[in-house]
């Protein structure tokens, strides 16, 4: 969710660095390039395909030019831990949401 969160707020045609200690969602995305040509059924078996979606779809759209730079995860890095501090205060406190 933070990698499309990113994305939303790009400028068009950005060269975007995601700094991540997440190979999982690295590899997800990577995974995820070609969802628009398999069959209905093989889509749905694809873990989160519907935010791996949108992700590419934002890419396409805004024309941005995406790179990953994998980070080691409690390794001190200032940043990293910001963010893995930030979403562990956004898990604990979630926004409540009316649709």
């Amino acid at each position: 969710m933070a990698i499309l969160t990113a994305l939303l707020v790009s400028p068009v045609n950005g060269q975007i660095t995601i700094h991540t200690d997440s190979q999982a969602a690295i590899d997800s995305f990577h995974k995820s390039i070609n969802l628009s040509s398999i069959s209905p059924r093989r889509y749905n078996k694809i873990d989160n395909n519907i935010l791996c979606t949108s992700i590419h779809y934002i890419i396409r759209e805004l024309k941005l030019k995406i790179s990953f730079k994998k980070v080691k995860a409690h390794s001190g890095d200032a940043f990293n831990d910001i963010a893995d501090q930030q979403a562990k205060i956004g898990h604990l406190h979630a926004i409540p949401t009316k649709i």
